[in-house]
């Protein structure tokens, strides 16, 4: 039997079969208002105050992110922290208030949109969908300012609709209750997407019609949606309900393999043995990559201790986590990163100037000419870990021979320190 009901197409985001009843999430913003001549600087330093809350509110749902076992998507929301209080951004919102006297719902939502079109202009896919990140960051301001809450309700399991999802919304909508995501406009690159298949939620994006064929079909009505294909479906059929369970069946059946095959070993058609790393952002997240076939850790990522505090983590606390992965791979390979920020990643007790490029700039290793102590202390916790089983180290930035110099120079102190003291550390 053929089924009638029309198919929409769309680009698969995050794979995955979800079938449910629609709910929209549209925003809705506070109103802007006016402000007198007299309270202007007033209405600046309530800016302020709310993208300061903002911020705050943003590092601990990355805090959250991080301690569910999702350290990469945590530093999506370190990054919106860090754009809640841009200059950039501030110093526009406050122009629009003292040039135009419109309140700070107004201004910062003005300078959000300003900057967002600025962005939505670049050719260079990954920058043009950061425009949603900055009139997301923006709308959080608007809504502190306004008292309002800013993450949005889901009552019931359902599939997400919308012309797009701010990020936030994606992470702090319920999972539970959150059974897929389709949306009209939005990319595969997009942190809304990345966010879905982090958290292994089926996402459609790119649906052209979509929100008129929802409206038309009614509220309740179901949608079914294949993360794999892009294809969504409106108030499906029984020929089509019976075939979405039919791949919803197969995901399960694939999932399940693909665990029980994960401790096989890897091996080409020629023989050749593939080790399999992981790459993970706290050592809690060991127990999950060995159950998927992981043979040690290509890449730890140690920013997780330095970020969110306000001074440096203890070399006892480093040595702690670093040595919990040794002992979990059991003498598997574990690669630590030496501390890696500057660019998007910004720590308070290390205050570093202002750069037109500084993902390119002062960041990483190169910020030990500055602050030897800092990678000394995180070099002599990775060679007592290194006590435990084999570490390696991975330095980024390294540009050029004095730069691979300085490392070597760091890490023979860390191990002449070490060995004067009669600790314990490994090679």
């Amino acid at each position: 039997m053929t089924s009638t009901r029309p198919r929409l197409g769309g680009v698969a985001a995050a794979p995955g079969v979800a079938r449910g009843p629609w709910a929209e999430l549209a925003s809705t913003l506070p109103a802007a208002g006016r402000v007198q001549a007299s309270d202007v600087v007033r209405e600046r330093e309530r800016m302020q105050r709310a993208a300061s809350q903002a911020a705050t509110e943003l590092r601990e749902l990355a805090t959250r992110l991080r301690d569910d076992g999702h350290a990469d998507e945590a530093a999506i929301f370190r990054a919106h922290a860090a754009m809640a209080r841009d200059p950039e951004l501030l110093d526009a919102a406050a122009r629009e208030i003292e040039m135009n006297l419109i309140d700070g719902v107004g201004a910062i939502t003005a300078a959000a949109r300003g900057l967002a079109e600025r962005l939505a202009e670049l050719e260079d896919e990954l920058l043009r969908a950061r425009a949603v990140d900055v009139v997301d960051v923006g709308d959080r301001i608007a809504r502190q300012l306004a008292g309002v809450p800013t993450g949005p309700v889901l009552d019931r399991p359902s599939i997400v609709v919308a012309k797009d999802l701010p990020p936030s919304a994606t992470a702090s909508l319920p999972r539970e209750r959150l059974l897929g995501i389709a949306l009209e406009g939005s990319s595969p690159t997009a942190h809304a997407s990345i966010l879905a298949r982090a958290f292994g939620i089926p996402a459609v994006v790119g649906v052209a019609g979509l929100l008129d064929a929802v409206r038309s079909a009614g509220p309740g009505t179901e949608v079914a949606i294949d993360g794999s294909t892009g294809e969504v479906v409106v108030d499906p059929d029984e020929v089509e309900r019976a075939r979405f369970e039919r791949l919803s069946a197969g995901v399960r059946l694939g999932r399940a393999r693909d665990l029980s095959e994960a401790a096989l070993p890897a091996v080409t058609l020629d023989g050749q043995d593939v080790a399999l790393l992981a790459n993970i952002g706290s050592p809690d997240e060991c127990e999950a990559a060995i159950s998927l076939g992981a043979q040690g850790v290509g890449l730890f990522r140690t920013e997780f201790l330095f970020l969110e505090r306000s001074d440096p983590p203890t070399e006892d606390a480093q040595a702690s986590a670093y040595r919990r992965a040794v002992e979990a791979f059991d003498g598997g390979p574990v690669t630590i990163r030496l501390l890696d920020v500057g660019g998007d990643k910004v720590i308070p007790y290390l205050p570093m100037p202002r750069e037109d490029n500084p993902f390119l700039g002062v960041r990483a290793l190169r910020l030990a000419e500055g602050h030897a102590e800092l990678f000394v202390t995180q070099l002599r916790a990775c060679y007592r870990a290194a006590a435990a089983g084999p570490v390696r180290i991975m330095a980024p930035m390294v540009a050029d021979a004095p730069d691979a110099a300085l490392l070597l120079v760091l890490a023979e102190r860390a191990r002449d320190e070490l060995r004067r003291e009669g600790r314990e550390a490994g090679t």
